[in-house]
């Protein structure tokens, strides 16, 4: 049963009135006959920390779902991008109308918020970091998509480390009349020069995908864009268009590592011919990537990620974590037992403590998968 003493429509109004911090002291006369002590506790950039809107408080996610036997505890989630819990002291009264599972009722309606809040407000964006992020950093998470996404049995995830300084990685994918485009794209070169680059170049893809343009044009259109700039950078890219009824696809490499198919634990990679980055031309020769195709089915996932993910050497002994312990990593990750959740964030942490926190280059990983 729906809480039906909840004023549904003052519920509504008050959360699409307000900003988000205001929204919950409002709130608190709506909920009362059920709930006390609401509060939101949002992800960090890099799902390891969460901290309460209310307070500033921060928790562990897993000290915070161990209070469960004090307050109720459900997650949020808005299109599967995992943003943190709500919480509360939820009464088991006996009133009619009351609801045993009133919080989670309220949860998605507290996660649309969130979401739309993050346009207009600052308090997601502040509530997210755990250190001063630096510039590049702060340009990149104010254009990427979510790191987790769902629609239908496809589930999106993605990660970019360092979170909080990243240069020339990033990552993009959408969905338009049935298709998810998805890419990855890496600069030559670190720090806010290479990150005004990458954002010029997502930009590019954008405008150039929502004209309606091909995979093949739209790398067109970005060799342009990074051509007509005043710096001397390139950018290797990976990009896929994925028909979400029947799982083929079609992909291309400009410069840049090959897409990667998971199925049963077995990973292959798919083939690509040797091409120049975009915005490189040597004589008269420029980037010429060639449209290869792909077919993924149930349980399996597709992968797209940048160099920096095989790159990155151990801190002891200086060797490099290479493509074969990069494969083991996501055998291991994608045959382990449960649902999706965050699979690119989970391949990421463990390619951290292979390799330490600091990192020679920006490590991108975006992963589709059939569930």
């Amino acid at each position: 049963m729906i809480a039906s003493s909840f004023d549904w429509p003052a519920i509504v109004r008050t959360l699409t009135d307000q900003t988000l911090a205001a929204s919950l002291r409002r709130l608190d006369p709506l909920i009362a006959s059920q709930l006390v002590d609401l509060d939101l506790w949002l992800f960090d950039y890099q799902h390891r920390m969460l901290r309460s809107v209310r307070t500033g408080e921060e928790q562990r996610p897993g000290a915070l779902e161990d209070s469960a036997p004090i307050r109720s505890v459900t997650s949020l989630e808005h299109h599967g991008e995992r943003l943190g819990f709500a919480t509360a002291v939820q009464f088991d009264n006996e009133d009619e109308g009351a609801d045993g599972n009133a919080l989670g009722h309220l949860a998605p309606l507290l996660a649309a918020a969130v979401t739309t809040s993050n346009r207009f407000t600052d308090t997601i964006a502040v509530a997210r970091r755990r250190r001063e992020l630096s510039l590049a950093a702060e340009l990149h998470w104010s254009l990427l998509p979510p790191t987790r996404f769902t629609l239908g049995p496809y589930t999106v995830t993605a990660a970019i480390e360092p979170a909080y300084e990243t240069g020339g990685d990033v990552f993009d994918f959408a969905e338009h009349d049935g298709h998810l485009v998805l890419a990855v794209l890496d600069v030559m070169g670190h720090g806010l020069q290479a990150a005004l680059v990458s954002s010029a170049a997502l930009a590019g893809l954008r405008r150039a995908r929502r004209g309606g343009l091909a995979l093949v044009d739209i790398a067109a259109e970005v060799d342009l864009v990074v051509k007509s700039l005043p710096s001397r950078h390139f950018v290797s890219a990976v990009l896929a268009d994925l028909d979400l009824a029947s799982g083929q696809g079609t992909y291309l490499s400009a410069g840049h590592l090959a897409p990667l198919v998971v199925s049963r634990g077995e990973v292959r990679e798919l083939e690509v011919r040797p091409t120049l980055p975009l915005g490189v031309t040597i004589g008269t020769a420029g980037s010429s990537p060639v449209l290869g195709r792909f077919q993924i089915h149930s349980d399996e996932t597709l992968i797209l990620y940048s160099d920096g993910i095989i790159e990155n050497q151990l801190t002891d002994s200086g060797q490099p974590g290479g493509y074969d312990h990069f494969a083991q990593l996501l055998a291991a990750t994608l045959s382990a037992p449960g649902g999706p959740g965050h699979a690119a964030r989970e391949v990421i942490e463990a390619l951290l403590e292979f390799t330490g926190p600091e990192l020679r280059d920006d490590a991108t990983l975006l992963m589709v998968q059939i569930h």
